[in-house]
């Protein structure tokens, strides 16, 4: 079963390429992500080469034309036929991405989504990766979302969106997150957050680097999901040693992390975290890793050291009281967490710690599922990544919202929208959808 990666924008351009090359690298090109060339000179392509079932969508040429190149040397290659890019950026304007970019790429989008689609036996997953910062990416990945749910309802459909930093990028940055939050709530099926401040710790503080690049950035976040979304089977309940024959499907992941649509937000961490120079002389057994893993899920923490591990679960909520609070001395509530153990000696890992009582929301139908996977990841005979939705994940979509409000009651660069095609009620009404969103994920 195919996943489809729709990469858009400079931020989704990266992160997408850099996932789909450790994805390439870790599990050898996975027939999920990747199809071999069947004709190497009408592709114009190297022999033996695997092409990325993708499509590529930028308002600006670099960093598609950067993508091109660096493929050169790998194994795999995007196609050319399913390439768009403009030569004018979007502005930082959510409006001019999703009105202007969204009507030109239109028909494009549709054509070479349905080439990759005519291109598997069949379909699982879309994954959309874009940012909510900037223009194209928000926008633009918007309205590309949209038009995927409805030409496509029974593929699952996720989006992985980068988070500004929240000290800010862009002075309208909480406009455009806002703006396509909104949206993607609504649309997709489940939203993976790749948070800049978490990242930028974990590149800092785990892998001991004094300057922090977008590639870093970008390679956090591609540990990160290729780990938890890589080819993997499902366990026997706790019991790591007894997997299902079948691999696990992108869209059964969804299911079980997204119980109910009101709560579509997920975050995702993994470990071991250290310099590559580290790991010959690291020793990790399975006990460590998954108290490590659930403790870091308690805490929201995006690195192994330096947080409260003595945090406890929540206390279980009051069925129908909405407007109770995680009490700040306790940990976050969940909804679903998906726990993927990948390395050696399967059979001696126990997930039991991540059934604890109090973990999770009394109404969470089925709150755990652990999956694994004997081969190595990252160099390590050993590693844990955990994917959670949890009351702590609309922290950033109510900061963001707060200051939006607080910009909108003056009206600040509404204008800028407005020239665009979008009404002030617009932007009103997205505030509205992000509110309840807010809402629901505090009642947990």
């Amino acid at each position: 079963m195919a996943t489809i990666s729709l990469q858009i924008g400079q931020a989704g351009n990266q992160v997408g390429y850099a996932v789909l090359e450790r994805l390439a690298h870790e599990f050898d090109c996975p027939d999920s992500h990747f199809r071999p060339v069947q004709n190497a000179r009408a592709s114009a392509i190297r022999s033996g080469q695997h092409r990325a079932r993708a499509v590529v969508m930028d308002s600006e040429p670099k960093v598609v034309r950067m993508l091109n190149e660096s493929t050169l040397r790998l194994p795999w290659c995007y196609s050319k036929r399913q390439t768009m890019c403009e030569q004018r950026g979007a502005g930082n304007n959510w409006a001019n991405g999703y009105m202007r970019y969204g009507h030109e790429y239109h028909e494009f989008s549709l054509d070479a989504i349905r080439r990759e689609a005519e291109a598997a036996d069949r379909v699982d997953a879309f994954q959309v990766y874009s940012s909510v910062a900037g223009g194209t990416g928000s926008g633009l990945g918007a309205r590309v979302t949209e038009l995927v749910r409805e030409a496509y309802p029974k593929s699952a459909l996720t989006n992985m969106i980068v988070l500004p930093y929240m000290t800010g990028e862009v002075i309208v940055q909480f406009y455009n997150a806002v703006l396509s939050l909104s949206h993607l709530t609504t649309a997709s099926d489940a939203i993976f957050l790749l948070r800049n401040d978490d990242a930028h710790r974990v590149a800092q503080s785990s892998y001991k680097l004094k300057t922090v690049t977008m590639d870093a950035l970008n390679n956090v976040y591609a540990n990160d999901l290729a780990h938890a979304l890589g080819p993997s089977r499902a366990a026997a309940g706790a019991d790591c040693g007894l997997l299902d024959p079948s691999l696990l499907s992108q869209a059964q992941r969804v299911a079980h992390l997204v119980p109910h649509p009101d709560y579509k937000l997920l975050t995702t961490h993994s470990i071991p975290q250290m310099p590559e120079s580290y790991q010959a002389f690291s020793r990790y057994d399975w006990s460590s890793l998954t108290t490590t893993a659930r403790a870091m899920a308690l805490a929201d923490s995006p690195v192994e050291e330096g947080f409260n591990r003595r945090l406890k679960p929540a206390p279980g909520p009051v069925p129908g009281d909405l407007n109770q609070q995680v009490a700040p001395a306790r940990g976050a509530t969940s909804l679903a967490t998906l726990v993927t153990l990948r390395g050696d000696q399967l059979g001696t890992a126990n997930c039991s710690a991540f059934w604890e009582e109090g973990l999770y929301s009394a109404w969470a139908p089925s709150p755990v599922l652990v999956a694994g996977s004997t081969l190595a990841f990252g160099g390590h005979a050993k590693s844990v990544s955990t994917v959670l939705n949890g009351s702590r994940n609309a922290m950033f979509l109510d900061a963001a919202l707060e200051r939006t409000q607080r910009m909108f009651s003056k009206r600040a660069y509404v204008h800028q929208y407005e020239a665009f095609g979008l009404q002030a009620t617009d932007i009103e009404n997205a505030m509205l959808i992000c509110e309840q969103v807010v809402a629901s994920y505090a009642g947990l």
